[in-house]
C-alpha cells in the first residue's frame, strides 16, 4: 500500500507527501530527518489516505498542493 498524507507543521502550514511506509515516514519527519519540515517542527499527521498504487498516491500528493 502506498499513502498520501498531510502534515501540520508549527507554522500552521501544511505539508503534503507520499510514502510506501507511513509510520516510517512520520517518525522520520518527526526526528527532523526531512528537509522540507526539519525547520518547522513539531508536526502533526492531519490526514492520510491509503492507495493500491504510487502513481495514485503521488497524483494525489500533487493535486492536494
Amino acid at each position: 500500500m502506498f499513502y498520501t498524507y498531510v502534515l501540520r507543521c508549527r507554522d500552521g502550514k501544511l505539508y503534503v507527501g507520499s510514502t510506501l511506509d507511513l509510520r516510517k515516514r512520520i517518525a522520520q519527519h518527526r526526528a527532523g530527518r526531512v528537509r522540507a519540515t526539519a525547520h518547522r517542527l513539531p508536526v502533526a499527521l492531519e490526514y492520510y489516505e491509503a492507495c493500491r498504487s504510487e502513481l495514485k498516491a503521488r497524483s494525489e500528493e500533487h493535486t492536494s498542493e
